[in-house]
């Protein structure tokens, strides 16, 4: 039973360490990713809808590249990344603290993301322009929420001041989000911050994601309401204002209970037990009027002041180009990188017991690298072929001529995997007599391993 405890926890230090070697990778290449992005969204693409929201799919193989051959077979990829390879195997609390951060983020997003599907359940529906939809009387934004099952929510006192022209506009919008995955969009960026949690910066730039996406929402309603642009900026202000005039009435931005006039009883909206702040629901959520800092609401009324209508052909072709790019940048990641796991075949360790044992009560730590034992990886003296080990005798003798000493068989260690440069294991043995050296190829059998704890590390 304590072998077994023994395994597992080097299972575990094993599977900690490999995952937090990749994740402090992804990390490193999001902060190019988020500078890169940032800047030519704001140069380059400033003024181009499509192809700036475009620039977030550049997010999409950062999570892939923490097997990017980049970090070990490059000269700038080692010195400047592969002291965190060395402090991960040096230090395995290190790879604890970041898989703990990503548990303890992650179950904290899902809970309060759960909550809010639970709040939302619980409200009155009614049909607006045609659909059905859940009214509140939080001081919030219009905004969608679901990825199977899309509900529109709409506070009451834009219900009650909006026209029927208006409520069709802001249905359309958070239908079009829908259509258009950013739902979907947005679970994923937030399942990529609580990975990168060590990232602090990416949650701070998803307000940027949600412009953008806000930005094309925008312009896919304003031509399904027949280029009404001068009307859909003048609901989205009006939905800005009503938002900010309750809440000043309120007293506080956030979200607590309101009476209900006809009972008299405190009825909770969103309280501590769900969502306790506003912008909580603009992070988890599709909103109308999005971001409610002044200067995110005028770019969204100067670009749909600027609105043109694409055609048809011109959307198809961007789609496509979309697409492409996305598959491009995934499949180039993938092609790049370390494959889940590569069986060594050439290369190993040839040794005897008695010299091993020597090497150890001489004090020798290292006795593969001390002349004690034969390591091999170059392939050119030991490698496996069909199932057997071939060894090269002539070589083996040149290079370890106290083997002419010995008189008990030989081991000789070879195949095995590794995931990641340093990182593997397996492997199995074959024995060698010293009647069976000769010069040329000598061939023995391979005993290889039958473990489920190298099946279970070859597929994670």
């Amino acid at each position: 039973m304590l072998e077994y405890m023994r395994q597992v926890l080097q299972i575990w230090n094993f599977i900690s360490v490999y995952y937090s070697i990749q994740i402090g990778h992804c990390i490193l290449i999001s902060w190019v990713m988020l500078v890169l992005v940032l800047l030519l969204r704001k140069t380059v693409f400033r003024n181009r809808v499509y192809a700036k929201g475009s620039l977030w799919l550049l997010f999409l193989p950062v999570l892939l590249s923490g097997r990017l051959h980049f970090f070990y077979q490059t000269r700038t990829g080692v010195r400047l990344f592969y002291w965190w390879h060395s402090l991960c195997i040096d230090h395995v609390w290190i790879s604890y603290i970041c898989l703990g951060g990503i548990a303890v983020s992650g179950m904290i997003s899902l809970i309060r993301y759960l909550r809010l599907q639970h709040y939302v359940r619980g409200l009155r529906t009614c049909m607006a322009a045609g659909h059905q939809i859940y009214v509140c009387k939080a001081r919030v934004t219009p905004f969608s929420t679901g990825l199977i099952h899309c509900r529109i929510v709409i506070p009451e006192h834009i219900l009650d001041s909006c026209t029927e022209e208006e409520l069709t506009m802001i249905v359309l919008h958070e239908q079009t989000h829908g259509r258009l995955l950013h739902l979907w969009i947005y679970a994923v960026w937030n399942l990529m911050c609580v990975i990168l949690w060590m990232n602090p910066l990416l949650s701070l730039a998803g307000k940027y994601l949600r412009e953008d996406m806000e930005l094309i929402c925008d312009a896919h309603t304003i031509r399904a309401c027949g280029d009404q642009a001068y009307t859909y900026g003048h609901v989205i202000l009006k939905a800005y204002r009503e938002m900010r005039v309750n809440s000043a009435l309120s007293g506080s931005s956030g979200i607590g209970a309101f009476i209900d006039d006809d009972s008299g009883k405190e009825e909770e909206t969103i309280t501590e037990d769900c969502i306790r702040e506003e912008e909580y629901i603009r992070r988890m959520t599709a909103t109308f009027v999005g971001e409610s800092g002044y200067d995110s609401v005028k770019q969204r009324i100067l670009a749909i002041g600027n609105y043109r209508r694409m055609s048809k052909w011109r959307r198809i072709l961007a789609g496509i180009l979309i697409v492409v790019l996305a598959l491009i940048l995934t499949i180039g990641t993938k092609l790049l990188s370390y494959r889940r796991y590569t069986e060594i075949a050439e290369g190993g360790i040839v040794y005897s017991m008695r010299l091993f044992y020597k090497a150890y009560e001489a004090g020798i730590d290292q006795p593969f690298t001390n002349g004690m034992v034969l390591s091999d990886y170059k392939g050119d003296v030991i490698y496996l072929r069909d199932g057997q080990i071939h060894i090269d005798g002539g070589r083996l003798m040149e290079e370890f001529p106290e083997y002419a000493l010995e008189t008990e068989p030989m081991f000789v260690y070879c195949g095995g995997f590794y995931k990641l440069p340093g990182m593997g294991g397996g492997g199995g043995f074959g024995y060698l007599d010293k009647q069976e050296i000769h010069d040329g190829e000598i061939v023995i059998d391979y005993e290889g391993p039958n473990d489920y704890w190298e099946k279970l590390l070859k597929w994670i």
